[in-house]
Formats: C-alpha cells, structure tokens, sequence
C-alpha cells in the first residue's frame, strides 16, 4: 500500500514538473485540465503561481478566492489571496484575509511567516519580528 501512495505522489510531482516545463499559458491549461482531472490540490495551486507570475493577478484573485470556498481546510488557498491582494494593492482585504486564515489555522507557520512579511512591509517591525519567532518555533528551517 505504501509503494502504491509513494508511486501516487511520485506521478503527481512528475506531471506537475512536466506542466512547469511548459510556456505559461500552455502550462495553465495543463494545470487546470490536470486539477479537473485529479482534484489534486497541488495543481490548482501551482497553476495560481503561474497565473501570478504571467501577470495575471486579476485573474489568479478570483480563482485563490474560489479555492478558497472549494477548499477551506487548505491553508495554502489563503495565502495566495493575502500574496495576490496585496500585490494588487488591496492591503485591507489582504489583512483580513489572514486575520481570518490565522484564526483557522493559528500554527500555520507559512501563514505565520506571511503575517510578518506584511507587517515588515508595513514598516511594523515589532509585530512582524512577533510573527517571524512564531513561524520559527513551529518551522524551524
């Protein structure tokens, strides 16, 4: 059984590594035919991060907040939307975003570490400092 979920993952990072080979808007679609395919989170996810880098921040917005409402177990869909918000200049959505994802999932250090990556921007280096020996105690590396 074991061999069988190594061999599952193993195919899973393979056709992921494949679609990242790919131009970007090839790989979008390969993304998401392989995310429809599959209901595999990592494809969805890996598909906003290329939304993200072509650009595409509108677009990659609207499709973290459906992941969010498809998957709200999934942390990794609350720290595109707080990435992307942000980016696109919507601090108030990006905070309340992850005040709600750092109430959900309060030892999240990736949320934890976003917190203080805000609040360094911010130029609130105490909080982000807080945020940051968080994130670390729970993750050290």
């Amino acid at each position: 059984m074991t061999s069988l979920l190594l061999a599952g993952g193993l195919a899973t990072e393979l056709m992921l590594r494949e679609a990242l080979r790919l131009p970007k808007p090839q790989a979008v679609a390969r993304l998401d035919s392989l995310y429809r395919a599959t209901g595999d989170t990592k494809f969805l996810s890996a598909k906003l991060d290329v939304l993200t880098q072509m650009g595409e921040l509108k677009e990659a917005f609207v499709e973290a907040k459906r992941a969010i409402k498809a998957h709200p177990s999934e942390p990794v869909f609350y720290e595109h939307v707080v990435r992307i918000a942000y980016n696109l200049g919507d601090k108030w959505t990006a905070r309340r975003v992850l005040s709600a994802a750092l109430k959900r999932f309060p030892e999240n250090p990736k949320l934890l570490h976003l917190a203080g990556v805000l609040w360094d921007n911010e130029g609130e280096y105490e909080k982000a400092e807080g945020f940051y020996r968080e994130a670390y105690a729970l993750e050290p590396d």
